[in-house]
């Protein structure tokens, strides 16, 4: 079983299969490096914001109303000069907007977080019983639709998204 690094890796090499998105192996090669950085960045740093965000979401939700509001009054006394136009914006957030993004933020981390438990599971699979899982098999093209059909067919009710 290859790693997904090793996967993202070799998925972006083959993104020049004829058909794919052109005969141009000039535009690969000035691409593949750019494209694999960016992977690479995105891996470690998606991880450490999600990190970052469900300790954030963690320690709110366990505040309560009060300590909450002192925490917002002593991030604003660090903003100097800028304190009413900052205090003017996160009330106006705070009512018109926070229970709403918060509820819906909540349903796509929920549906994200199933389609990642899927993708992780299926990355396991090996119908054909060869001793290498499917998903090392495919070709770029053919990975990106069993993944795509993967998490279309996860997502339990579109219609909330």
């Amino acid at each position: 079983r290859s790693s997904e690094s090793a996967r993202l890796a070799k998925f972006v090499r083959t993104t020049s299969e004829p058909g794919a998105i052109g005969d141009r192996p000039r535009t690969r090669q000035a691409i593949e490096p750019a494209v694999s950085g960016l992977i690479a960045v995105l891996r470690v740093l998606l991880p450490l914001y999600w990190k970052m965000y469900a300790f954030g979401y963690s320690v709110l939700s366990k505040l309560p109303t009060n300590a909450m509001r002192m925490v917002f009054g002593a991030a604003l006394c660090l903003f100097g000069g800028h304190f009413f136009a900052s205090v003017a914006a996160i009330e106006a957030f705070r009512i018109f907007g926070w229970e709403q993004l918060r509820h819906h933020v909540g349903i796509v981390v929920a549906e994200a977080q199933s389609v990642a438990d899927a993708s992780r599971k299926d990355n396991d699979v090996d119908a054909d019983e060869n001793g290498v899982a499917d998903v090392d098999e495919m070709t770029s093209r053919e990975l990106l639709r069993h993944k795509t059909a993967l998490a279309m067919s996860t997502v339990k009710d579109p219609q909330r998204l």
